[in-house]
């Protein structure tokens, strides 16, 4: 049994993860929509696309928050909706995961010389490729009776029991693991890449700024690896070597919740363009804010 403690402290905690970084995930989004210089790079493209599936994550998470706190599902299809949505998307943020990690081997190591139009077709071609297959994928959730579920006694999502339940986890596991692999061996080619450069241009002032820029680029993706390789190694194998505790369930799906938010941290702290940006956002809205302060004061005055 779920004590009352554990529903009220998870219920909160997976309330305030969803909408903090359901706030987050919008402003950066906004910023990438809003500015040139980002719409027209494929990177930023590709981080669009995954802070909308990361989005669809953080808001079924608001529903298993209130499930948690009201310890009710009230409607099935709603719940199996939205169970659904979360681990589609999560099936699908791996594959953004996979492209993005292509086109930083394309712009840090390998420059393919092909017009930059051409590579945006592709890559939209590819992103097109990736929503239909995350359609595909709610679908068969919302088959009765399979697919993933929440676990009201639980508190966290998991697999059903019936036939098509085991066929989406088997496309999960034979799909992720390989993908995951794949970026690996991808981060490990830029990295051995940056180390040859570095060494080559090592007295060349120019190339040693551009190894810095490179540097954060592969920092960032090493932290956003590390911790998609960690949820799919506890998810698939944790009955393995994990506690056999209903809490590792739940701290598996805490720091889901938590991958979800993650990117709009890893750009602003890597990515100093990103960061710019964001600060003359919130400069301007702040500009704003008290000019209309002022025109507010002053027709308060003028009508005394």
């Amino acid at each position: 049994m779920v004590s009352d403690v554990e529903r009220l402290v998870l219920g909160c905690l997976y309330l305030a993860i969803s909408v903090s970084f359901i706030a987050i995930q919008a402003f950066s989004l906004y910023i990438i929509a809003s500015r040139k210089e980002f719409r027209q790079q494929t990177a930023y493209i590709i981080m669009f696309h995954a802070g909308l599936f990361d989005c669809t994550i953080l808001i079924s998470g608001l529903n298993a928050s209130a499930m948690t706190l009201t310890n009710s599902k009230f409607i099935v299809a709603i719940e199996q909706f939205f169970a659904g949505v979360q681990d589609s998307s999560w099936m699908t943020t791996i594959v953004i995961d996979l492209l993005l990690a292509l086109n930083r081997l394309d712009v840090v190591t390998v420059s393919l010389n092909v017009p930059t139009a051409t590579k945006e077709r592709v890559a939209i071609w590819l992103i097109a490729f990736v929503w239909l297959y995350w359609v595909a994928l709610v679908v068969l959730h919302l088959i009765p009776d399979n697919g993933v579920r929440f676990s009201l006694d639980n508190l966290f999502f998991g697999f059903t029991k019936g036939p098509i339940s085991s066929l989406i986890e088997g496309i999960e596991l034979y799909t992720t693991g390989p993908i995951v692999c794949c970026v690996l061996i991808i981060y490990i080619v830029i990295g051995i890449s940056m180390l040859v450069k570095r060494r080559k241009y090592a007295k060349d002032n120019l190339h040693i700024k551009s190894d810095r820029h490179e540097i954060r680029i592969l920092t960032q993706a090493v932290i956003m690896f590390s911790s998609v390789f960690a949820i799919v190694l506890t998810w698939h194998l944790g009955d393995y070597f994990l506690p056999s505790s209903v809490w590792s369930g739940r701290g598996v799906y805490i720091s889901y919740l938590l991958r979800a938010g993650l990117t709009p941290f890893m750009s602003l702290l890597f990515n100093r363009r990103f960061r710019q940006a964001a600060l003359g956002i919130l400069q301007r809205q702040e500009e704003t804010s008290i000019a209309a302060l002022k025109r507010t004061s002053v027709h308060g005055t003028t009508a005394r």
